[in-house]
């Protein structure tokens, strides 16, 4: 009996000691819960490139102000923890932009919120802290980088969604003989958006500076400049030994393209009437189909 009576009187104190955590079906509070493990290397190592653009005002009497890209940076990762940056710098030459490429390392923290850290060879290392990839841009505190696509190849017709322009133009004459008519134009953004993903290019004909695109036309034994019927395009031409992933030309065409040709892709900006001498072009920063 007096057994019996001293195990009754045990049995309340180890109960009352027990640790809720020793019953498997409780729930741990939530200042000790696990940390969701965060690892941006698929999306970063797709192989996109990941872009920052430095812009500065510009203006011209005919066409008023525009911006102009003076820098462009393209960051390219791959799951090595390694990397190629190309540097695209503005100049007022007919190519318009020198190229530089180095090389840079990469670690990213698999915990939000994620930092990157970047250590460019020869030159500056950083950290972007607070890092998100969505929406076609990875953001970070105080900056984003756009995500564009590397091409190499012409699109599929069907795969292009839409394009828009950014640009500033006016039509004009050009300023030495045999005095043509002309589009001048700023230094042109051209966006597309793709099934896949999407890209910018930019002109890049005397880098930062507006240029002139002379309409097609010919002169017989001296006399006024004739025209014919033409149209004016964004042209990129995947086969550059330059520029093959992110710049354009506009062109002025006395026929009608088809999107693409040789390697090269034609969106249309507008059109020159030979008989009104009227330039026409399509609205700055509104989307269009392919036709």
């Amino acid at each position: 009996m007096k057994k019996l009576f001293g195990l009754l009187l045990f049995l309340p104190f180890f109960m009352a000691c027990s640790s809720p955590s020793d019953d498997p079906t409780d729930t741990p509070p939530a200042d000790q819960e696990e940390e969701e493990t965060i690892d941006i290397s698929d999306e970063l190592c797709d192989g996109s490139r990941y872009i920052t653009r430095e812009f500065k005002d510009y203006s011209t009497p005919l066409i008023g102000p525009y911006k102009a890209v003076m820098t462009q940076r393209e960051y390219t990762f791959s799951k090595e923890g390694k990397g190629e940056l190309v540097t695209y710098v503005a100049d007022n030459t007919p190519r318009g932009y020198t190229q530089s490429k180095t090389s840079f390392s990469w670690s990213a923290t698999d915990k939000k919120p994620v930092s990157l850290k970047v250590s460019v060879e020869g030159g500056e290392s950083f950290t972007l802290k607070d890092v998100e990839i969505a929406d076609g841009k990875l953001t970070s505190e105080g900056e984003d980088w756009s995500k564009e696509m590397t091409i190499d190849k012409v699109f599929e017709k069907s795969d292009v969604k839409s394009y828009s322009v950014d640009m500033a133009w006016s039509k004009s004459t050009a300023s030495m003989p045999p005095y043509m008519i002309c589009l001048e134009v700023s230094p042109v953004r051209l966006n597309v958006k793709t099934e896949n993903g999407n890209v910018t290019y930019i002109t890049h004909e005397y880098g930062y500076q507006a240029i002139e695109i002379a309409m097609p036309c010919y002169q017989e034994n001296w006399g006024p400049m004739q025209y014919w019927d033409s149209y004016i395009y964004a042209c990129v031409d995947t086969k550059s030994p330059y520029y093959p992933y992110s710049f354009c030309d506009i062109v002025a065409e006395k026929e009608e393209k088809p999107f693409s040709e040789d390697g090269k892709m034609y969106f249309y900006l507008g059109s020159f009437s030979k008989d009104t001498q009227k330039i026409t072009m399509i609205d700055r920063n509104k989307e269009y189909q392919l036709q």
